[in-house]
């Protein structure tokens, strides 16, 4: 929970701070404060534009509706070209989906950086075709090499219905049974293996299979 906090301050600073709006207004009871000095200024407020008038009128609550619609937009006019990413170095923090949900719909940021982020959301961010853009290349070495890429599947018959889908094309999975759940460990399991120097992050647009 603290890295997550951590992670995503600018996040959250953005989702919260502006309702600290609510009581300052309610405390200072802002359309009250005008009226005064308006009053003090020997101004009548007849002599304010009608929006301004209405507003007054409306009270607190409806000041604090309009500054905060202001405020977000503004907010989410800025997140629409930044990047949502995990700021922690060499840490992988377990943001939740509704987390990312709320970042995207609410706070409006369209582009999600998956460095770090881990494998199972990655697929469902992806999956759900959550944002507009997905960026996975930062710390990534880009090579021209094809890759020959190994599946191996295992307890295939029958195929149970739910399946083990594991990626070792990073990190070597040796005695991959310990590795996952026991509960799932009876499942059906699909290994994706490729080669290459292990433990480095780059990308390769072309694959091979074995013959």
């Amino acid at each position: 929970m603290v890295n997550r906090i951590k992670d995503w301050k600018l996040q959250i600073a953005q989702a919260f701070l502006p309702l600290l709006l609510i009581p300052v207004v309610l405390f200072l009871d802002v359309p009250q404060r005008i009226f005064d000095l308006l009053k003090q200024s020997n101004v009548q407020v007849s002599s304010l534009e009608w929006y301004w008038q209405l507003l007054l009128h409306l009270g607190n609550w409806a000041i604090i509706i309009l500054a905060l619609f202001f405020i977000y937009r503004a907010i989410r006019k800025h997140n629409e070209k930044e990047v949502i990413k995990q700021n922690i170095p060499n840490t992988i923090v377990w943001h939740s989906f509704p987390g990312y949900w709320f970042c995207r719909h609410i706070l409006n940021y369209q582009t999600v950086m998956l460095t770090r982020v881990p494998i199972p959301v990655q697929f469902e961010l992806v999956w759900s075709e959550l944002f507009k853009k997905y960026e996975f290349m930062e710390g990534v070495t880009e090579k021209t090499d094809a890759d020959i890429i190994f599946t191996e599947i295992l307890q295939a018959e029958p195929y149970t219905s739910t399946v083990n889908l594991i990626l070792a094309d990073t990190y070597p999975l040796d005695e991959w049974k310990a590795k996952v759940p026991a509960p799932t460990s009876s499942y059906s399991t699909v290994i994706v293996n490729r080669s290459g120097e292990r433990g480095v992050r780059y990308y390769t647009a072309k694959s091979l299979s074995p013959r």
